[in-house]
């Protein structure tokens, strides 16, 4: 299963190498940001009915069972955050795009799916602000995980906000510019590799023990990362691109697994709508550089 930790290092992967994407002269695979606003939307409507279902269920509990209550419903909040994240970042990267051909063009998807996204985020806040009947504990465990998924968008969304000015999708905008001064200071060299490495190494322990839905949550996050993942330049994949040979594979956990858009030998593969996996197909990791992933 996917954690929050594997999940975020994905969506940081994607952006480290969205240059390749936002540069591109190509069109975007047809269908994929409908995709990904048709996914993010349904992610939305479940968060709202998680939220009413709690207070129903909160109202009802004996005040000495109400902290399981929102035990349970605190893995749904990781999965929350986490989106938010993602949606951040893609958000960030097909907006940029545009901008490279358009300096004061907006994306209408990535700005309504963010939009969305952060009202329902809002309202989580002030459930977890005004209750009804939340353990003090619960809620600083749960605000010191958003403050810290919000820093790491800023780390990650930094290089595109520096560069092609996307602010909107920034949560501290002149903090993600000072991140993304450092990162594109260094320019494509070793230097800017050693600072790529050197946040994702910290951030492998920075989420540990965070898991997120399973079931009907989990298909919708892999049809997001699936839309996201097939808008990639297909050669940062195969044999040895970029992201095969940082062994993405293994972040999304299977044996047999390929990341980004198919080719020729695995287009004939089955998807699995229940694959935790966001794309099935055979991978070849004889290519790994010499710092790989926790399994």
């Amino acid at each position: 299963m996917l954690h929050l930790g594997g999940l975020i290092e994905i969506a940081a992967h994607v952006s480290i190498h969205s240059p390749t994407l936002i540069e591109a002269s190509h069109d975007l695979t047809a269908g994929t940001l409908e995709r990904f606003e048709h996914w993010t939307n349904e992610s939305v409507r479940h968060w709202q009915d998680v939220q009413d279902g709690l207070r129903e269920q909160a109202a009802r509990t004996e005040s000495s069972q109400r902290s399981r209550v929102w035990q349970t419903a605190q893995i749904e909040f990781h999965d929350l955050f986490g989106m938010g994240l993602v949606t951040r970042i893609w958000g960030a990267i097909i907006t940029a795009r545009l901008r490279t051909r358009n300096p004061i063009a907006t994306c209408e998807i990535a700005s309504q799916s963010l939009a969305r996204h952060e009202q329902t985020t809002q309202q989580v806040l002030r459930l977890l602000a005004d209750g009804p009947y939340l353990p003090l504990e619960n809620a600083l465990v749960l605000d010191r995980l958003r403050r810290k998924i919000e820093r790491w968008t800023d780390v990650f969304i930094g290089h595109l906000v520096y560069r092609y000015g996307v602010d909107e999708f920034a949560f501290d905008s002149q903090r993600a510019r000072d991140f993304g001064e450092e990162q594109v200071r260094c320019g494509s060299n070793s230097r800017q590799d050693q600072i790529w490495e050197m946040y994702l190494l910290c951030l492998r322990t920075a989420f540990p023990g965070y898991n997120l839905p399973g079931g009907a949550a989990r298909q919708r996050r892999t049809e997001i990362l699936k839309a996201i993942l097939a808008c990639m330049p297909a050669d940062l994949f195969l044999g040895d691109g970029l992201l095969a040979r940082e062994g993405l594979a293994r972040l999304l956990n299977g044996p047999e697994v390929v990341e980004g858009p198919p080719s020729r030998g695995n287009r004939d593969q089955p998807d699995d709508e229940h694959d935790d996996n966001p794309i099935r197909g055979r991978h070849d990791r004889h290519s790994a550089r010499g710092w790989t992933f926790p399994a």
